[in-house]
């Protein structure tokens, strides 16, 4: 119930698998792979009653593919005139992602590739209430292997979390979104009507489950003068919602607009996971490739370049290159403030401000603690805990666990001047409290408070900010009804109106998650 865990993980990777060879018998590869880890981003300022959601650590794995130059290398194998003749002729059936964690030794590297469940995450789905809208264009997305963003209650997916680099021109203005908002409700009303002749003739994996393919709909859609019709004309009539007022009773969506929106127009199409299944303290690289289908599969000798090219029902990708490591945040992080003397009965003391993620509730618990060598790290104490599916922002008792030990405490200002009197530095000299703590995989690391002071006071500041996003929490609120789902909240999800964290739900989830269903929570954004 909560966030999902934060912190920045990888930085973006360079460029993926080599391009399909002449007469196209390999396809392209994965290009500008990253793994990264982020989190929190802000408020949503929803109040509701008490919902069920669920925390979630995770990794944000994102690609692009070569779209644009895979249409190119298939219209030469085809023997077609021009790019724009094969454009539909590119059906993705697949992916397959793998992952390496970091292990001990010279090379971190050194062990097996290991297949990532896609099925986590698409359990995460299924459960979640609601899919958040995207933040690029339809355009660049494609429903096998662009996985949807699971509804979040607190915070918001962005450009940084959801897409590219690459992708740059293709993240949505306010404008923009707007009328693609509209393009996709109206698409998945087209589709939901028309769900028999949308079949796929052969089974189609990844998230194709999830999500209507706007493409496919909105093909079937342009070849229909009457849907077309009320597309254009009902976007001009539409009334928005928030702080823009209404749209401009004159503007229209133009049928070169639908088509852009619909289309892949650009060079690249986004590969997007969010792994779920990653533990605090790893560190982790991905790699993918993906499976389409043969377009040229059948086809006499005449048709292709080579006879070869007509071989295979699917192809698949190259691997990708390796994304940078991500490396997952320990859930507690903390600091030393200071170190209180003992007395005749008492050792001395050090005292640590802790900030913890909680798998819980999703958000981080911050508080002061005082720990005596040969004591773990951690404890008891009273702390301001934010819920935000719960509703609540009051004073709780919280449970703070590291791991690591306090091993010794040196205060003494003068401990370097008795350690290396040739220094001459003088008694004037004054020099921070030190602790020495062994870490829950047997390391020792040294800790004094001027040192990790800029840090400390960044999640300070960070915290400050959750607390004034979630202070209207501290006002009590409606209960929603027996299911955990406030009463207008299933309403809002299907009608793709304002929900908790992103502003908007993504109206192109096929079908709907059950009532009460859960949410993927906020994060933590400055994550241990």
């Amino acid at each position: 119930r909560g966030g999902a865990a934060g912190g920045r993980g990888g930085a973006a990777g360079g460029r993926g698998g080599a391009a399909g060879g002449r007469g196209g018998s390999a396809m392209a590869g994965m290009e500008g792979m990253e793994g990264e880890m982020y989190g929190y981003e802000g408020g949503y300022g929803m109040t509701t009653g008490p919902v069920e959601a669920e925390a979630k650590r995770y990794v944000s794995v994102r690609g692009v593919f070569p779209i644009r130059r895979q249409e190119t290398e298939l219209a030469r194998a085809l023997n077609a005139q021009s790019v724009a003749e094969v454009m539909d002729a590119l059906v993705f059936k697949d992916f397959e992602l793998e992952r390496q964690m970091a292990v001990p030794g010279d090379d971190p590297w050194a062990g097996p590739w290991g297949k990532v469940d896609v099925q986590v995450a698409n359990d995460v789905l299924n459960e979640a209430a609601f899919f958040d809208a995207d933040v690029v264009d339809t355009s660049v997305t494609n429903p096998v292997f662009t996985m949807p963003l699971p509804g979040r209650l607190a915070g918001n997916w962005n450009d940084e979390t959801a897409s590219h680099p690459s992708l740059s021109k293709f993240d949505l203005d306010p404008a923009a979104k707007e009328k693609l908002d509209y393009l996709n409700a109206k698409i998945a009303e087209y589709a939901k009507l028309n769900e028999e002749a949308l079949k796929d003739q052969v089974q189609i994996g990844g998230f194709a489950a999830q999500t209507y393919d706007t493409a496919k709909v909105g093909r079937m859609m342009m070849s229909d003068p009457s849907a077309m019709s009320e597309l254009s004309v009902g976007f001009g009539g539409m009334q928005t919602r928030g702080n823009r007022g209404a749209v401009d009773p004159g503007a229209q969506l133009t049928k070169d607009e639908i088509k852009q929106y619909i289309t892949a127009s650009g060079t690249y199409l986004l590969f997007r996971y969010i792994d779920f299944d990653v533990q605090p303290g790893n560190a982790y690289r991905y790699r993918v490739r993906l499976e389409t289908l043969n377009p040229a599969y059948g086809r006499e000798a005449g048709e292709v370049v080579r006879s070869d090219v007509a071989e295979g029902q699917t192809r698949w990708t190259d691997w990708s290159k390796p994304t940078p490591p991500t490396i997952v945040p320990r859930d507690t992080r903390y600091f030393l403030t200071s170190v209180e003397p003992g007395g005749a009965r008492q050792s001395d003391r050090a005292r640590f401000e802790l900030f913890q993620w909680s798998d819980e509730i999703g958000m981080i618990i911050n508080s002061f603690l005082a720990v005596e060598p040969a004591q773990f790290i951690g404890g008891t104490t009273s702390a301001e805990v934010i819920d935000p599916a719960a509703n609540t922002f009051e004073p709780q008792d919280f449970t703070f666990a590291s791991g690591d030990m306090l091993v010794d405490i040196d205060k003494s200002p003068t401990g370097l001047e008795r350690a290396r009197p040739e220094l001459a530095l003088g008694r004037n000299y004054q020099l921070p409290p030190q602790v020495l703590v062994v870490n829950d995989w047997g390391g020792l690391d040294v800790q004094d408070p001027v040192s990790t002071a800029g840090e400390r006071l960044d999640r300070e500041a960070f915290q400050k900010q959750i607390a004034e996003d979630y202070d209207y929490l501290k006002t009590p609120v409606a209960t929603g009804d027996e299911t955990g789902m406030p009463y207008d909240m299933e309403g809002m999800m299907e009608s793709g109106m304002l929900g908790p964290g992103s502003g908007k739900a993504n109206p192109l989830r096929r079908g709907r998650g059950g009532r009460g269903g859960g949410s993927m929570p906020g994060g933590m954004g400055m994550g241990p």
